[in-house]
């Protein structure tokens, strides 16, 4: 009975020291995993801004030297993966608003994205499809917007002002 009892004690034990000395990375939050598949590559960045679920991934919104960026990372067996990024979208765009667009067709999505400074602009639209914006008020209170396309073509984009 006593063998059984201490046979159990060092199961027990194995097995909190197998599973807590697994992989670390699952025990950090998906911000720092994000952050550390960013790293990872020497992406160079301020602060992340706002992250968005795209197909088999998430983008990235992020701040560097002053101007938005964005980047994919896509999650895979190995863990996320930093797959590309783009951007250099002023904070200050001379027409209260701006547009970056980019094309990642391997994983069969285009993105426009900027930033929207004028007060008076509600929202952003695509010229072909009628499609408003999605918009993300970030914390130091300037407006994010952005649009997923599964078409890989730059679509013109134009702000709606308040009183459209």
């Amino acid at each position: 009975m006593k063998n059984k009892f201490n046979l159990f004690i060092v199961l027990a034990i194995a097995l909190i020291l197998i599973t807590g000395c697994n992989n670390q990375e699952e025990n950090l939050s998906i911000e720092q995993q994000i952050e550390n598949a960013m790293l990872e590559v020497e992406m160079d960045f301020d602060e992340i801004l706002h992250k968005e679920v795209v197909k088999d991934g998430i983008f990235v919104f992020y701040k560097k030297n002053d101007e938005l960026w964005g980047g994919f990372i896509k999650l895979t067996n190995e863990g996320w993966e930093w797959v590309r990024g783009s951007g250099g979208a002023s904070f200050n765009p001379e027409k209260g608003y701006n547009n970056q667009g980019s094309n990642y067709v391997e994983s069969d999505f285009m993105i426009q994205y900027g930033i929207i400074t004028d007060p008076s602009i509600e929202n952003i639209k695509q010229e072909f499809g009628n499609r408003k914006a999605k918009k993300v008020t970030i914390d130091s209170g300037f407006r994010l917007w952005f649009l997923i396309n599964k078409e890989s073509r730059t679509a013109k984009v134009e702000p709606i002002y308040s009183a459209e």
